[in-house]
């Protein structure tokens, strides 16, 4: 058993380590530390007391526990610390009259303000906590793109939304600055920030407060930012509050019932063997829907009511359940976890993922599958409190270090950024366009993610390249935009009668792949002919 089975092994048996002095402590249940289990330990024991012993620096420094969100992606962290898939990335293109210094002093407003942002974690006593510095410069850098051309801007965003963090000691949020000497005025604003962190709600959060500092700082006036009304620590007592009382029993309830039984995996048709060990290694694709297409999905949603949002959840589980030939589907989706007004302008690692167990036996119509989408959707919506990482913890489904606990897929939802403040005078605009980044981890087998603007719909397809081609990808995203035509061409259709091929493949398997000039014998069978 190597090192991260080995801490995998402990944390589903809720076996707690840590460092005094030179020696490594545990706390454990009865009968739950195994002969074989400390054996593993006393091998592996330098190794668990140098990943441990992180040396607090206390000084000028608030010290908080973690959420369940977090402590989750902090093991995480620490069995991968290189890994750059629970990276978040914001990038968009900037003002042409851009002042690199006012944006500069603006992210520094933006540290200055949210205490998550200036955040660093460690093990004190062995519990994790992390740490709020008082002052912490910005990482603010700029960089020439002088004569480069597209793509090489492009694998400079990618570069830099991979580049892992030191959540011990670094900086957890990057600004890094693009500017296009040759062609005047172009700048790209890219914003890596950690997950443990932040979330999408977090990141636009933070551009909208971005752009109201920078016109307030050309015009040499005084910001008005929103309220805060409490901060992230708030936020963790109070779920942990909550967790412990009778509420708190509800969700658990809910959950347990939900997801009772054998838990199906879900069997995508992979390129290559499953590693014995999950990887973060992946890559992503993009697609646009197009305006027609879009305003069809659209008045459908409005006549199924339903939103936009679970009828291409709908479509994606129709997806998933054509290749697998499964009918009980299980997705994760991230949501955002902010029911209390006070955390609504508060930056941090709120959303909690939840599972969405799609139901499609009996060959239903997209109308009946829908009904039942809704039910699940707004019925999980109202347990999305409880933290999944306890969830797992208490399930206690079977560990298996090559996929990620109950669910491999993720359907995501990112309503994008657009901050037209109405205090923000159109000259003094910061943001212009937000561009949609690629990314090189993957936290999953499989997470589409939809991107929904005012007027236009795109998404990204991220993917293990462990696990699958891209050119396996692209099917799938042709047979994705396929079902998307079907349903609005014949939306009475049963799921299974809903087409995924697009033109081109029929084109190859029903006439290229027929077409021959050879010229068979006539007077012999076909047994013979083979």
């Amino acid at each position: 058993m190597n090192l991260q089975e080995l801490l995998q092994t402990l944390s589903a048996q809720n076996i707690e380590l840590w460092v005094d002095g030179d020696k490594l402590r545990y706390r454990a249940s009865e009968n739950s530390l195994t002969p074989e289990l400390l054996a593993e330990i006393k091998q592996h024991k330098s190794e668990i007391i140098r990943v441990l012993s992180q040396k607090p620096n206390t000084e000028n420094t608030d010290s908080y526990p973690l959420s369940q969100g977090q402590k989750a992606l902090w093991f995480l962290y620490q069995l991968a610390p290189e890994s750059s898939a629970y990276n978040l990335t914001y990038t968009a293109k900037l003002s042409n009259n851009l002042d690199i210094p006012a944006l500069q002093k603006s992210a520094q407003g933006i540290i200055d303000r949210h205490p998550a942002l200036r955040t660093n974690f460690t093990i004190i006593d062995g519990e994790p906590v992390q740490k709020v510095d008082q002052n912490k410069t910005v990482e603010f850098t700029v960089e020439d793109a002088f004569a480069w051309n597209q793509r090489e801007i492009n694998d400079w965003l990618l570069e830099k939304s991979a580049v892992p963090f030191d959540l011990e000691n670094g900086s957890v949020i990057r600004f890094n600055l693009l500017v296009n000497s040759k062609a005047k005025n172009e700048y790209i604003l890219i914003i890596p920030q950690h997950h443990i962190i932040s979330d999408l709600w977090s990141s636009d959060i933070i551009v909208e407060e971005l752009e109201i500092l920078y016109a307030a700082i050309v015009k040499n006036k005084e910001p008005l930012l929103p309220e805060k009304q409490s901060e992230y620590q708030d936020y963790v007592k109070w779920s942990e509050e909550i967790l412990s009382g009778e509420y708190g029993e509800k969700l658990w309830q809910f959950w347990q019932q939900q997801l009772a039984g054998e838990l199906p995996l879900i069997n995508l048709p992979i390129d290559r063997q499953r590693p014995q060990e999950q990887t973060y290694n992946g890559n992503s694709l993009i697609f646009n829907v197009e305006e027609n297409l879009l305003n069809s999905l659209q008045e459908l949603a409005r006549k199924e009511r339903v939103s936009l949002y679970m009828l291409l959840l709908t479509v994606f589980q129709i997806l998933l359940s054509k290749y697998t030939n499964q009918e009980d589907i299980l997705i994760g989706t991230p949501t955002i976890n902010r029911s209390r007004p006070e955390f609504e302008k508060i930056v941090g690692y709120f959303t909690n993922p939840v599972v969405l167990r799609g139901d499609l036996s009996g060959n239903p119509t997209l109308s009946e599958l829908l009904a039942r989408t809704k039910t699940s959707v707004l019925e999980t919506l109202e347990y999305q409190e409880y933290p999944f990482p306890l969830l797992v913890e208490k399930l206690q489904p079977a560990r298996d270090t090559s996929i990620s606990p109950i669910y491999q897929v993720v359907f995501a939802w990112d309503r994008s950024n657009s901050s037209d403040s109405e205090d923000i005078d159109i000259n003094d605009k910061l943001v212009l366009e937000p561009l949609v980044a690629n990314s090189k981890g993957s936290a999953f087998d499989l997470t589409l993610t939809i991107i929904n603007d005012v007027d236009s719909l795109k998404g990204t397809w991220n993917y293990n390249t462990d696990l699958f081609d891209s050119s396996t990808i692209e099917r799938m995203i042709g047979h994705f935009m396929t079902l998307l035509s079907g349903i609005v061409a014949d939306s009475t259709a049963k799921i299974k009668d809903l087409p995924i091929l697009t033109t081109a493949e029929k084109q190859q398997l029903l006439i290229d792949w027929n077409q021959t000039k050879t010229e068979y014998p006539v007077d012999k069978c076909l047994h013979q002919l083979f």
